[in-house]
């Protein structure tokens, strides 16, 4: 959540010997020794692990703790059959009046932020299809579905299905954008963070596809958290 360059140590209970984890969306391997692996990120950098969760047998799913400014514990999921438990979602706060033209969502955030606008358009939040869609190694491996939507461009989500955008959805390719399309893919821009008519700190809110509506937290931790697992949870496969 800061715009430099870090590396990041996670710790994984109960993952035993050597495991390959996969990283989504890279083409990239790294693997676990007893529990541990490390992986470098770029200033506001994101990355997805898939880990094997045959290796923790029945019991339940792995926590995973990351190193870095206090401690971070994720519920992983648990082996098949699974069905994620029903997570309470905080009551929306009242939302602070907003004048009509005062706020166009994602079309005028620079004009009062241009600092906060320059990191943003230069991370990997900012809106790519052509980067995100059409990475031949990522969609040979994982047919590209409507889930996709719900992290790479959350506010299109409810209204718009990956074919939208990329086409065809298979795992032989090749794959082309559908251009007429492309100029509706906002990417994660501001909004799927911050709700500017919320009361939360610092507005801070992610975006629900399946609500679409912002839903409000308390700091950077649990927007990273909570948008992670409830995305992952509640959208179909």
């Amino acid at each position: 959540m800061r715009n430099s360059p870090g590396r990041a140590a996670f710790t994984v209970a109960g993952l035993r010997g050597r495991v390959p984890l996969q990283v989504l969306g890279e083409d990239r391997t790294l693997e676990a020794e007893e529990g541990t692996f490390s992986d470098d990120f770029e200033g506001y950098g994101v990355h997805l692990y898939r880990i094997p969760v045959e290796t923790f047998g029945r019991e339940g799913g792995p926590e995973i703790a990351s190193s870095g400014p206090g401690e971070v514990r994720i519920p992983a999921a648990r082996p098949e059959p699974f069905a994620p438990a029903p997570e309470a979602v905080p009551a929306a706060a009242a939302p602070r009046p907003v004048p009509p033209g005062a706020h166009v969502r994602g079309a005028d955030c620079r004009g009062c932020h241009p600092a906060e606008h320059e990191r943003w358009a230069a991370s990997r939040h900012a809106p790519n299809p052509r980067r995100t869609l059409l990475n031949p190694a990522h969609n040979a491996a994982e047919l590209l579905s409507d889930r996709c939507l719900s992290c790479h461009s959350p506010l299109e989500a409810p209204s718009l299905k990956i074919g939208h955008f990329v086409r065809p959805l298979d795992r032989e390719g090749p794959w082309s954008l559908v251009e007429e399309n492309v100029p509706k893919w906002r990417g994660i821009c501001c909004e799927v963070c911050h709700d500017p008519a919320g009361r939360a700190p610092k507005l801070l809110a992610f975006f629900d596809p399946r609500r679409g509506t912002p839903v409000p937290v308390r700091n950077p931790s649990e927007l990273c958290l909570k948008s992670q697992v409830d995305r992952f949870s509640g959208v179909e496969q």
